[in-house]
């Protein structure tokens, strides 16, 4: 309502639950089937798996020449997903890629646990997001990738399960990525000369 002209877009799943959900209440969503072209910008959308019946994640890829960013955020790895984006990565010769590091949910930190196990199955946890992290970035071989989404901290009463959930710090991935770079909060980054304004190499 405030922005009465914005269109919205999604990715293109075949059963659209996201779309249709948000047309039902009230708010006009396409899917979006072809590129989007906003001058000399081209956007597209790369859903996980289009035609499953579990809507995952979808990608996004924002391109300017041969200038890209690509967001990973969530999306699980599939050399078959990386094959669909690659064909629209083709020409780009800088690549700003934003990639998750952790995972959020209830496990383990809400099971209850011994605290062997627990620590067991966080560290499991923490080097499977890393591990997805890896192919991601492998796969798209970016100049920079910036570790993306993963400050997720418990407040209130289970402010007590925190270190607990496998949650590692973005600066960690400073230790095996060498095309990392980590914005300190409130920082950017120039998407042509890929320089941050401020970094953080410290861990919280």
């Amino acid at each position: 309502r405030q922005y009465p002209g914005v269109e919205i877009y999604t990715a293109y799943w075949k059963h659209d639950y996201l779309a249709r959900m948000m047309n039902a209440d009230g708010i006009p969503c396409s899917p979006n089937t072809t590129a989007l072209r906003i001058g000399q910008t081209i956007i597209t959308t790369h859903a996980y798996a289009p035609d499953d019946e579990y809507e995952i994640d979808s990608a996004l890829v924002v391109r300017h020449g041969d200038h890209a960013v690509i967001n990973m955020n969530d999306c699980v790895y599939s050399a078959e997903h990386h094959a669909r984006i690659a064909k629209h990565l083709d020409g780009t010769t800088t690549r700003l890629a934003l990639i998750g590091y952790a995972a959020t949910g209830p496990w383990p930190a809400t099971h209850d646990y011994d605290s062997m196990t627990m620590q067991r199955h966080a560290a499991t946890k923490k080097e499977t997001m890393f591990e997805r992290y890896r192919q991601h970035q492998k796969a798209l071989n970016p100049a920079v990738t910036i570790p993306f989404a993963g400050g997720y901290v418990y407040g209130g009463h289970l402010w007590e399960l925190n270190g607990k959930n496998g949650m590692a710090d973005a600066t960690e991935g400073l230790e095996f990525d060498k095309a990392a770079v980590v914005l300190a909060p409130g920082a950017s980054i120039d998407t042509e000369t890929l320089r941050p304004t401020t970094e953080r190499i410290t861990r919280y």
